[in-house]
This record gives C-alpha cells, sequence and structure tokens, in this order.
C-alpha cells in the first residue's frame, strides 16, 4: 500500500516497509526494512536520520506491506532484489 507521505494512515500492524525519496522527479529506495508495529517504527526507526539525510531537498513516502511471519522473507527478497548497497540497512 501506498505511497504515504503522512504516517497516520499507516496500521501499527507487522510487515514489511520501502522508504523512497523523489527528488528532481526521480524516485530511490532508501531503506526496505520489517517490523512488528509498522506505524510505530517509522516514527521511531533508528535508521530514520540516514531517511532524511538521503531524502534531503526530496519528497519522502512510505510503502508498506501488512504481513506477518512471511515478512522475513519478503523484506529478504526486497533486498536481494534492490540492494545495491545504498540503502540506509547497508551502513550499519
Amino acid at each position: 500500500m501506498g505511497p504515504f507521505q503522512d504516517l497516520n494512515p499507516i496500521q501499527n500492524d507487522s510487515g514489511v516497509f520501502v522508504v523512497t525519496c523523489i527528488k528532481d522527479g526521480v524516485p530511490t529506495i532508501v531503506d526496505i526494512g520489517e517490523c512488528k508495529d509498522l506505524r510505530q517504527q517509522l516514527q521511531n526507526h533508528d535508521r530514520r536520520d540516514c531517511w532524511l539525510i538521503k531524502c534531503r531537498n526530496g519528497d519522502m513516502s512510505f510503502f508498506v506491506k501488512y504481513a506477518g511471519y512471511s515478512r522475513h522473507k519478503i523484506d529478504e527478497e526486497l533486498r536481494n532484489y534492490y540492494g545495491n548497497g545504498n540503502l540506509c540497512r547497508d551502513n550499519e
């Protein structure tokens, strides 16, 4: 679901998230992850500073997929496909 620029419509359920940034009309994936409480984690995520830095002068938005136990597999598949060393989590 998404894109969401406001976190309020995102449910506090478990799932996978993709953080994107649009600069000069070009979308970029900033980060991919999974968590138990999507809205709460997106509001307080420990990589949020990285998202803000990577999206300086751009428009940040979030895509979410609500998923229970399968969220780990979905996260792994998305990171394998889109992770090119430029995601915030790649710098940990």
